[in-house]
């Protein structure tokens, strides 16, 4: 008699678990998220992922940020990435800058990437070049990367994105 006591008073609080479950840790950080925009990024992984899944150190720079800074070089743009050092001036003119991640100041130690395509050549970053007009944000990608991008990322990646044109 007394085990079967016990046998009900198990299941009926089996059943009560089951029927009053609990929130899940998922559901309150979508509830707290809700009302606001998730950032995707696209440099890690090369698909869309969220941001806070992604198992690398990366920084996103928004286009607004940039206009509201009035970035219009590479200095300006990363000066307030951490870790990340860009100081106006290089071998290609005062309109270059080589990019220092963690204290490594090497011009082909980093790939710069525009739109998702190598600007400039291998080892050889187009800085100069580089167009902050109209752009949607800019990925900074601290570490090597290698199996994404070949040997020129083996301290970083800065992938500036534009908006779509239209």
């Amino acid at each position: 008699m007394r085990g079967r006591r016990a046998l009900q008073c198990i299941l009926c609080g089996f059943i009560f678990l089951v029927s009053n479950k609990s929130p899940r840790a998922e559901d309150a950080a979508e509830a707290s998220t809700a009302g606001s925009l998730r950032v995707f990024t696209v440099t890690a992984t090369r698909v869309p992922e969220p941001i806070d899944q992604i198992p690398a150190t990366l920084t996103v720079v928004s286009g607004a940020e940039l206009r509201a800074r009035d970035a219009r070089d590479m200095a300006s743009a990363l000066s307030l990435v951490s870790g990340v050092e860009a100081p106006a001036g290089g071998d290609a003119g005062p309109s270059s800058a080589v990019p220092a991640f963690w204290g490594l100041r090497e011009f082909d130690a980093f790939l710069l990437v525009m739109d998702e395509v190598p600007w400039g050549g291998a080892f050889n970053p187009a800085i100069t070049t580089l167009n902050l007009n109209d752009v949607e944000r800019i990925e900074v990608l601290k570490g090597a990367a290698p199996v994404m991008y070949g040997a020129t990322s083996f301290v970083g990646v800065v992938h500036v994105l534009h908006y779509p044109a239209g």
